[in-house]
């Protein structure tokens, strides 16, 4: 099973997580699923993670696209 009252169990949860949490910009979001996608306007960034699995939907959505973790350090990092 799974808590049904979690923010998370909804397809827009996660965005509703970034809104409460007011994180200060520049948000990144990092994620491979639509779900992920859904974070897109409240964060400033979206990238697709494709290092597992490639989803054409998300990334054709994405700002960006990671292949790697090593990719995202050098994203964060500059």
């Amino acid at each position: 099973g799974f808590d049904e009252a979690s923010p998370l169990a909804t397809s827009t949860g996660k965005r509703d997580v970034v809104v409460a949490a007011r994180l200060a910009s520049p948000i990144l979001a990092v994620g491979d699923g639509r779900t992920d996608v859904e974070m897109k306007p409240v964060v400033d960034r979206f990238l697709a993670y494709v290092g597992f699995v490639q989803r054409d939907a998300v990334v054709q959505l994405a700002d960006g696209v990671l292949r790697s973790f090593n990719e995202l350090v050098r994203v964060v990092l500059g």
